[in-house]
């Protein structure tokens, strides 16, 4: 069901296309071949995606502050939890080397496969609409 937005919701749609495209090239970027790079060329890396995280913070704060003015509560509760999800993964971007990200990453793929696997699918399928959308200037409530 499409919603109908004013123009500050539009403009706030399409500040977060803009940051979903610049994200998803920073992690198509990061997740390229980075066994011949150097350690410093992966934490550059890591520490763009990690910008492009605080880029999604700060819009989904913009976008609550929106929706609670337009009394939305429930949309804007949801763009918090967004914007504290990325926050988190500012965070740990910045401040944790790029092995021990691997490392965390594999060992809780490990402890938990059927989980991660339900993860990716999940991310993906919601990655995959929310670019379709975005990249089309709509926005799905």
């Amino acid at each position: 069901m499409k919603s109908s937005f004013g123009s500050s919701e539009t403009a706030v749609a399409e500040q977060v296309g803009q940051a979903a495209r610049a994200a998803r090239h920073q992690v198509l970027s990061l997740l390229g071949d980075i066994r011949g790079l150097s350690r410093e060329a992966i934490w550059a890396k890591q520490l763009r995606v990690a910008q492009c995280a605080g880029c999604v913070e700060a819009i989904a704060l913009d976008a609550a502050a929106i929706l609670r003015r337009n009394r939305h509560h429930r949309l804007a509760s949801r763009a918090d939890r967004v914007a504290s999800t990325a926050e988190g993964a500012v965070e740990y971007l910045a401040q944790t080397p790029p092995e021990e990200v691997w490392s965390d990453t594999r060992d809780c793929v490990r402890r938990h496969p059927g989980a991660a696997l339900a993860a990716i699918f999940v991310g993906g399928v919601m990655i995959g609409r929310f670019l379709r959308s975005s990249s089309r200037g709509q926005i799905h409530a």
